[in-house]
């Protein structure tokens, strides 16, 4: 533990604990009742220009360094790249199978659709480049944000949801998915519109309880763990409204139908799955057959001892979502953590004080919709979202991330009850947030991003880059990266930044060089390698992109070498001087 995260701690356990004695204290001086109209003037005259600015820092540290930060490029986000440019241009992804709704992945996985398409328009307007396939995500974000405090003013009261939308404005998880294109970073986002407009109809028009269900429907194709964890939602969500007689059978039904209207081909994809039938092309759409899919094997229902797993599971669940333990780099930053390392008392509080709320033990904590009933559906959501994490196994952050707006959320419900009880408790919150969105902010775009670099293959690209002018008739590629065999990464990382034609790729089209000659079809031109098994030859008409840990293997004075960060370009001698 460093000295950081203890002096975190520290503080927040002494502040907590202080609150008692020095609520007593302060209502002995009267002092809270004398800020309450200093309170109700700042809410009054300040509030909707507080909210602009959180707005505006949000975007700031979303859109700084855009493109650059994290430097290089991850192979699912390149994957939805070029199946969207192939479907800018063609209609199919990148293997010529026309509008999937479910796409072949690598080898034996798959990957869902609904990043690429969204990242269709962007690529046709502006071509394939790391801003236009970033783009939707930190689009996507930024309305979440929007979404979060709206639908917080629905559940709450504008103050919690302006406690709520400066947390996640500043939150470590919310702003480093935002910035990197991985399909699955989809999934809490859609899942939010969903909720939002469920909630909005409800009590304010009937007509978005089934624009709801459209994004439910669109959340299917967002992530595979969508597939069980919004019908599981919806069920529960379901009973629980009819129980109440908030809705009536027929908008049920009508409901329902809208539903299955969008999400139906991604159920589809599970019959063909379990029951072995071919693929389904229609005029609109196809629902591809994959005959199998290794990440059955993370699937708690597939493990050989099911009780161990469980048991697995529930733990390695609580340490992601609740304990905030050390991820993958590109997830978190294990001094912060997705949430702030000393958030999780806040959350605990606002959870205890919603199930309290709930069950009408605190109904005079908060001001409250009078809609109460929305409101359990927090914790449907919490619920649901353990459960997703529980059935897969070892779970991390990306494959959890449903579970982050409703645990920020409550985070903000305990912030406002400490602050209502004690309100200068504001400052110590206030210097706690402050001093940790400094510091992630400070690392993530410093040390860490050297960090991240090494994961997203930085200098890849510049290598890639640096030899298309350079005439020659094959390109070797290194397959052994990062102590891997990684061919199938480091093909989906060419076919990227060289945006390459998917009739090209297919064997179905012929390039050619800017001087008029035909290129060597692309399983020729393009060689996946293992460079210490192949006989290097200067005399070749060749290029080489190798890790530099295989610079070695390469005479200096028969070959040129340009170091890129992680990756070298190497031309032999006869090449450099045409």
């Amino acid at each position: 533990m460093t000295n950081e995260i203890k002096l975190y701690i520290s503080i927040l356990i002494c502040s907590i604990a202080l609150i008692p004695k020095f609520s007593n204290y302060l209502n002995g001086l009267n002092i809270s009742k004398s800020l309450e109209p200093l309170f109700s003037r700042m809410e009054c005259n300040y509030f909707k220009y507080i909210f602009l600015i959180l707005l505006i820092i949000a975007a700031a540290v979303r859109l700084w360094q855009f493109g650059e930060v994290p430097r290089g490029f991850n192979q699912d986000g390149a994957m939805a790249a070029v199946n969207a440019l192939a479907i800018s241009q063609y209609g199919t992804d990148r293997f010529g199978m026309w509008l999937p709704v479910h796409f072949k992945s690598f080898e034996k996985r798959q990957m869902s659709v609904l990043l690429s398409y969204l990242s269709v328009p962007f690529i046709k307007l502006f071509g394939l480049n790391r801003i236009t396939t970033r783009i939707v995500l930190v689009i996507v974000s930024l309305f979440a944000l929007y979404a979060l405090y709206s639908l917080c003013k629905l559940m709450f009261d504008r103050k919690v949801a302006a406690v709520v939308l400066a947390l996640c404005a500043i939150n470590p998880w919310q702003i480093m998915q935002s910035r990197w294109a991985l399909e699955g970073n989809l999934l809490p986002h859609f899942f939010l519109f969903s909720l939002y407009f469920l909630c909005l109809g409800l009590i304010k028009n009937k007509i978005f309880l089934y624009v709801s269900m459209v994004f439910f429907g669109l959340t299917m194709y967002s992530y595979g763990i969508a597939w069980y964890l919004v019908p599981l939602f919806l069920v529960m969500a379901s009973l629980y409204l009819i129980i109440k007689k908030k809705i009536s059978t027929k908008e049920f039904i009508l409901s329902a139908t809208v539903y299955l209207v969008f999400a139906w081909p991604i159920f589809g994809v599970m019959m063909l799955y379990f029951f072995k039938l071919p693929t389904i092309t229609t005029p609109f759409f196809t629902i591809p057959y994959f005959p199998e899919s290794v990440r059955t094997k993370d699937m708690l229902f597939f493990s050989d001892n099911f009780f161990t797993q469980v048991k697995n599971n529930l733990v390695t669940t609580f340490q992601v979502a609740v304990a905030q333990s050390p991820d993958a780099a590109w997830n978190s930053i294990p001094e912060y953590g997705p949430l702030y390392l000393f958030s999780t008392a806040f959350t605990i509080v606002g959870l205890g004080v919603l199930v309290k709320y709930i069950l009408n033990k605190y109904s005079k904590c908060f001001v409250f919709n009078e809609e109460k009933y929305i409101s359990t559906f927090v914790l449907i959501w919490l619920f649901v979202s353990f459960i997703s994490g529980i059935i897969i196994n070892n779970v991390g952050i990306n494959r959890i991330n449903i579970i982050f707006y409703p645990m920020i959320m409550l985070t903000g419900l305990g912030i406002y009850w400490i602050v209502r009880k004690v309100k200068l408790f504001l400052v110590v919150i206030l210097v706690l947030y402050t001093f940790g969105f400094i510091g992630f902010t400070s690392s993530y775009f410093g040390r860490h991003s050297d960090v991240l670099a090494s994961y997203f293959y930085d200098g890849f690209g510049e290598a890639m880059e640096y030899i298309k002018k350079i005439d020659c008739d094959r390109i070797y590629v290194t397959s052994w990266t990062k102590g891997k065999n990684r061919k199938s990464v480091m093909e989906i990382l060419v076919l990227f930044h060289h945006k390459i034609d998917a009739l090209y790729y297919q064997g179905k089209k012929d390039l050619y060089s800017n001087n008029g000659k035909m290129l060597l079809p692309f399983l020729k031109r393009y060689e996946f390698v293992n460079i210490d098994e192949l006989g290097v030859n200067p005399g070749e008409n060749a290029v080489y992109i190798i890790d530099n840990n295989e610079i070695q293997k390469f005479d200096k004075g028969k070959f040129k070498i340009e170091r890129f960060a992680y990756f070298s370009a190497i031309i032999p001698n006869k090449l450099r001087h045409q």
